[in-house]
């Protein structure tokens, strides 16, 4: 009898083994309430550039990384030179779409949580921006090496939490978090 109870839990055991394996080992990412733990990773590079110049447009893809840019607040007027990348994300904590609170109008913004390491570089960096002047003091923020917005900072953004704002709208914003990786 003892024989026999010792084969069906090897049996047991080895099923259990088999079962993840065949199904992708991703049973645990399913359960409801629980995130994938890939679920946040940006579908495409995301790097942030400090801006060196704001230069006439048309942009020139020269030797600068990133090359030049168009300016998001006047693309068909100016192109922006940025500087090589001083923060480069991996890894987002949280990534949305929403409308700002307490806002009247139907416009859309992404919100992107940073982990911790990578909050304290930009709080660094942003530290460092602030304290130039125009177009210095602006942050040149890259998805796939296509510029997304390039705001100036008016100071450091502590806490690890960045908002991306513009005109959005809510099929815009969610296209965007979903290539942020939300």
């Amino acid at each position: 009898m003892r024989r026999h109870l010792v084969r069906s839990c090897v049996v047991l055991l080895v099923s259990l083994v088999i079962i993840p394996a065949t199904t992708g080992c991703g049973l645990i990412n399913r359960l409801p309430g629980m995130p994938s733990p890939d679920r946040q990773k940006p579908a495409n590079a995301l790097s942030f550039h400090p801006v060196l110049e704001v230069n006439p447009a048309p942009c020139a893809a020269e030797a600068t990384v990133p090359p030049g840019l168009p300016d998001p607040s006047s693309p068909e007027s100016s192109c922006l030179r940025g500087d090589q990348a001083r923060l480069t994300v991996d890894r987002l904590a949280d990534v949305k779409a929403e409308i700002p609170p307490n806002q009247t109008t139907m416009t859309w913004q992404v919100t992107m949580t940073l982990e911790p390491d990578d909050a304290q570089a930009m709080a660094e960096l942003t530290t460092d921006l602030a304290d130039n002047s125009d177009p210095q003091n602006r942050l040149a923020v890259l998805l796939d090496e296509k510029i997304i917005t390039a705001p100036a900072v008016a100071g450091p953004i502590a806490g690890g939490t960045v908002i991306i704002t513009g005109n959005y709208t809510q099929q815009e914003a969610e296209d965007l978090a979903r290539r942020l990786g939300g």
